[in-house]
């Protein structure tokens, strides 16, 4: 670290808020290691003797000091990919995680490895706060665990200036997007504590993440266009299905069914509800039935989540059931099922926590239930309240009216703008999505820019509209994939840019791909059993090649192909997609 990247002014020091190193790099530009060491180290610390596929490419850019956002299949072993350069390079690596829980994990695991890995956040005491601190002022910490929340503190921040700090990592990077599923306004103030930290290189990594929420984590961290390594989110041991029940009754039913078949088989089981009423009355009905289930929602006390959670890893209960609050992070493997009781928000969410079954490569089913209601109560989520021009410009008028010596807290940040603190919390989320606001809610928030109030209010309100109608986009999305007839994975991955391998169309493992090998066998037997009734119309009469067509979601296109199941339209924004002909508008022959 340079001295002018250390040391930080008394006057700067008071206003609670390191200052920015220079724009310059840090380190110097490394050299490769060599492979022998690598094999080596990856042999005797970590006990692997190969990489996994994609991991060497990430690998190699961190260990030669190259920025990068690694976009890898949950279990594809992302964590090895900055752990295995942190014992490489004697410099200090953070990493910035959004769960408690989860850095807890990763962080004992590298000590019982021997590597000097310690946690930094607020659910710490006094006693282990202070021994952290005071390690990391030694340099005796490898790797230091915490959250974008503690990282923003001005304490922290100083301490880091003191050290080396050789490779920056942000977990779950998909919360730095305000498009992302699990949008976190802490993670968007990581720009500022890189620079000032003296620009270190970057390592984002994520399981789920669209083109657009790819370009986001890029420019906010300063992730060149070829530091993205996108490694797809196909597992090939996951079969995907969807259910329709018409009642109630009828998806209470399958539920108990399905999970009444985990017994006499080994593994476990999540069932992931939309809200917390849902999953309150679903694990009392399992409960009532003599199923060993676990319940986890946000509104749980900490403490009851806690023993929740580890009666689940332990195998003391087979099956949890929860809200979308549980899942990030958990590292068991013999997980059998996923069913999604109710649509969740987006095709990102529902890939994450479809993520969390067979990690061990072992087969596992995820099984969407799907219900028209369910499509009415994300949309009422998604069409939440987006904060108005008038409470933005109380926000910002109140930020640079005056601002106290540590900054603005929430709490009177909200009395002085006249407003609820749920209403507050929505706005400056869409002023720290334009980049106004810096700070964070414990050391103090703070306006971040010299746009005159005008500019400021227009772009937030337009942001936070805009954050408002993706989640429509989302729900839409997600019902489109839960209605459509054609492969369930070819549909995920069209979601996301990509294609299954070659030119396949099919990946011959979901309930649609079944249904339609179940087709052919029928037809071939056809002519053995008899007479049979006239075949209906083949989808080619309804939608023809070059015909002109409309999707309400995509708007204008033109058809490429057309089976019974899917018709393939070129949308001059979009790209090509497989849409369900029930979703189609036709028009005249173009």
């Amino acid at each position: 670290m340079t001295a002018a990247g250390r040391v930080a002014t008394q006057a700067d020091r008071s206003e609670g808020s390191p200052q920015p190193a220079p724009p310059a790099e840090t380190l110097p530009p490394r050299e490769p290691v060599a492979p022998a060491k690598l094999r080596s180290v990856l042999r005797r610390v970590f006990g692997l003797r190969a990489l996994r596929p994609g991991q060497a490419e990430v690998i190699d850019r961190v260990l030669t000091g190259q920025s990068t956002l690694a976009v890898m299949p949950t279990g594809a072993g992302k964590s090895l990919c900055y752990q295995l350069p942190a014992v490489l390079n004697d410099a200090l690596t953070v990493v910035i995680s959004p769960l408690i829980a989860l850095m807890k994990d990763q962080c004992d695991a590298l000590a019982e490895l021997g590597v000097p890995a310690m946690q930094l956040h607020s659910a710490l005491d006094a006693n282990r706060r202070l021994e952290t601190e005071a390690q990391l002022a030694r340099g005796a910490v490898r790797v230091l665990f915490t959250t974008p929340e503690r990282l923003a503190d001005a304490r922290t921040l100083g301490l880091l200036q003191e050290q080396r700090v050789g490779l920056l990592v942000v977990d779950e990077a998909h919360c730095i997007s305000q498009w992302g599923h699990d949008f976190r306004p802490a993670f968007s103030a990581l720009r500022d504590a890189r620079r000032a930290l003296g620009r270190p290189p970057v390592l984002a990594l994520t399981a789920t993440a669209s083109e657009p929420v790819q370009r986001e984590i890029a420019q906010t961290l300063g992730i060149p266009r070829d530091g993205v390594l996108c490694h797809g989110v196909y597992r090939a041991n996951l079969r995907l299905a969807v259910e329709l029940p018409q009642t109630e009754a009828q998806r209470r039913e399958f539920i108990l069914r399905r999970l009444g078949n985990l017994e006499g088989t080994t593994g476990s089981a999540i069932v992931y509800c939309a809200t917390v009423r849902e999953a309150t009355a679903l694990h009392r009905q399992l409960r009532e039935a003599d199923m060993s289930a676990g319940l986890y929602h946000g509104k749980l006390p900490a403490r009851e989540r806690a023993a929740a959670q580890e009666a689940f890893m332990r195998d003391e209960r087979r099956v949890m059931v929860a809200t979308n609050a549980f899942g990030m992070g958990i590292d068991k493997p013999d997980i059998r099922l996923i069913l999604h009781a109710q649509m969740p928000a987006s095709i990102e969410a529902y890939v994450q926590e479809c993520g969390r079954a067979g990690r061990d490569g072992e087969p596992a089913d995820c099984v969407l239930l799907f219900r028209e209601g369910d499509r009415a109560l994300q949309q009422f989520f998604a069409g939440g309240h987006a904060p108005s021009r008038e409470e933005l410009s109380a926000v910002w008028h109140a930020l640079t009216s005056h601002t106290p010596q540590r900054g603005w807290l929430p709490a009177a940040l909200a009395e002085m703008a006249r407003l609820p603190q749920g209403r507050l919390e929505q706005a400056l989320a869409a002023l720290r999505s334009v980049r106004a606001l810096r700070g964070s809610a414990a050391d103090g928030l703070r306006a971040a820019t010299r746009r005159d109030a005008g500019t400021v209010i227009a772009a937030a309100e337009a942001a936070a509209l805009q954050r408002r109608q993706s989640g429509r986009d989302g729900v839409a999305a997600m019902v489109l994939y839960a209605k459509a007839g054609n492969c369930r994975w070819a549909s995920v991955l069209a979601h996301f840019g990509e294609a299954l391998d070659g030119d396949a169309s099919r990946c011959g493992h979901c309930d649609s791909c079944a249904r339609f090998e179940q087709l052919l066998a029928s037809e071939r037997a056809a002519p053995a059993a008899g007479p049979a009734a006239a075949p209906p119309a083949p989808a080619t009469a309804l939608y023809a090649p070059g015909q002109r067509v409309r999707v309400r979601r995509f708007g204008w296109g033109e058809v490429r192909a057309c089976t019974q199941e899917a018709v393939s339209i070129a949308f001059p924004r979009h790209g090509l997609r497989d849409i369900h002909p029930d979703f189609v508008l036709a028009t005249a022959h173009g």
